[in-house]
């Protein structure tokens, strides 16, 4: 009988993940841990949206947004990560 295996999480199913890139009027959102804290900034470091993220994918609407640039940072479990996004509509 041979020992089992112990294969490491993969990493990308640990981070979160924001599709489609570049955007329309929606945008998905993986967080892999709840709860989290979902918060759209553009890239004067205003704060558009704060909101939290109840589900492990998340849509955001994003119809609002002008074409552009923007940051989603995500934080739970004690860090925060950010992602890059585009908005093309």
């Amino acid at each position: 009988n041979a020992p089992a295996i112990h294969e490491p999480e993969n990493e990308s199913t640990r981070q979160t993940q924001v599709f489609p890139n570049p955007a329309g009027s929606q945008l998905n959102v993986f967080t892999p841990a709840l709860p989290a804290t979902l918060r759209v900034i553009d890239l004067s470091g205003r704060v558009l949206n704060e909101l939290p993220a109840t589900d492990n994918l998340t849509q955001l609407n994003t119809a609002t947004l002008a074409n552009g640039v923007y940051l989603l940072q995500t934080s739970y479990n004690g860090k925060t990560t950010t992602n890059r996004f585009v908005i093309n509509q």
